[in-house]
């Protein structure tokens, strides 16, 4: 649950991002991941972005 709350939380403070799905809860078990895309960038321009850090 930290580790999900800390991505969330992060990506929640970056401006132009927009979350897919539920923020994490303490009630519901789910994995530490989460759905995201930047406003006006590809998607696949972020994955090889990421992918190369």
């Amino acid at each position: 649950l930290e580790l999900a709350n800390y991505l969330y939380h992060s990506l929640q403070s970056v401006p132009n991002i927009h979350i897919y799905g539920p923020a994490p809860s303490e009630t519901v078990e789910r994995a530490a991941l989460c759905s995201f895309n930047i406003t006006n960038i590809h998607p696949t321009d972020i994955a090889t972005f990421l992918d190369q850090q």
